[in-house]
């Protein structure tokens, strides 16, 4: 009797070293505050998969909860605190919410590194799964994105092209032309019937649309969001909705992980797009230090 009392001791000592904690301990419950006042929504969206590969899916004593409160560029005045929850459904919770509560501050805590640059990094099928776990666009966007792809995308081969065309190329990536872009659709078209090809552009520069309708007339398809003329980055700007400039953002890239092709510059935006979609080919025109090496397929 006592050699099998000493053996289970043995094995349950074991047991809750390897795990790294006692099972009765209570449980942690990790708060990400607001991000820098810089951020865009997609680094917001990278941080936050870095936050859920490191402290939640690994280890289901944790729970990981969003609270932006009313910092950064997307929180509206006209709307409730805490701007992530309008575009995504709350972090689901295990616990009882009683559980010992941990304020993460990303970008200074030495506990957990730099967990935006681990989101970007993560490969992109890791990625995908904590996505589809975790991050749930709320329903009235994703209706809006189903509208416009069965408008729009149905019967067609869709070659999504996302061009960051304001601030990008000056501070991280190199300057991608036209013709560059041109040259790509053109390698991944040439066995289509061009009468099936569309074209799906999302960008923020004004100028490239434009450019891009010139060239390729009614196979460019693209929505009714606002874009920059001046070169200014608009996730910046102080615009009538700030809500609605962060929408705009989250459809355009729901839309780009729906074609069936995606051309990206260096972004956040079609980063994310790529790892909610991980079977979808990609080329990265001017690919960043900080983006997954999976990206180029073709």
């Amino acid at each position: 009797m006592m050699k099998k009392l000493f053996s289970f001791l043995i094995i349950f000592v074991l047991t809750t070293s390897f795990f790294g904690r006692n099972p009765h301990k209570k449980k942690v419950i990790y708060l990400l505050h607001s991000p820098s006042e810089d951020h865009g929504l997609f680094a917001a969206y990278n941080i936050v998969i870095g936050l859920l590969n490191k402290f939640v899916d690994g280890n289901l004593n944790n729970d990981l909860v969003i609270d932006f409160q009313d910092k950064g560029l997307y929180y509206d005045k006209e709307l409730e605190k805490n701007w992530w929850e309008y575009y995504f459904e709350p972090m689901p919770q295990r616990n009882d919410g009683k559980g010992r509560r941990i304020i993460v501050d990303w970008n200074r805590d030495q506990r957990i590194g730099n967990v935006g640059l681990e989101g970007h990094l993560l490969p992109r099928k890791r990625a995908a799964e904590l996505i589809k776990k975790y991050i749930i666009v709320k329903p009235h966007i994703l209706e809006k994105v189903s509208k416009f792809q069965d408008k729009n995308f149905q019967g067609f081969y869709v070659i999504g092209v996302h061009y960051r065309g304001t601030d990008k190329f000056r501070r991280e990536a190199p300057f991608v032309p036209l013709d560059v872009v041109k040259e790509n659709i053109e390698k991944i078209t040439k066995n289509i019937e061009q009468k099936n090809v569309r074209i799906f552009v999302a960008t923020d520069d004004s100028n490239f649309l434009d450019q891009m309708k010139d060239q390729y007339q009614n196979q460019v398809l693209y929505t009714k969001a606002f874009r920059a003329e001046d070169g200014q980055p608009i996730h910046f700007r102080n615009m009538e909705s700030n809500y609605k400039k962060g929408e705009e953002a989250l459809i355009d890239c729901l839309l780009l992980s729906h074609c069936d092709f995606l051309i990206k510059t260096s972004s956040n935006l079609s980063s994310c797009a790529a790892k909610m979609n991980p079977e979808i080919p990609v080329i990265s025109l001017n690919r960043s230090p900080w983006e997954p090496k999976d990206f180029e397929k073709f």
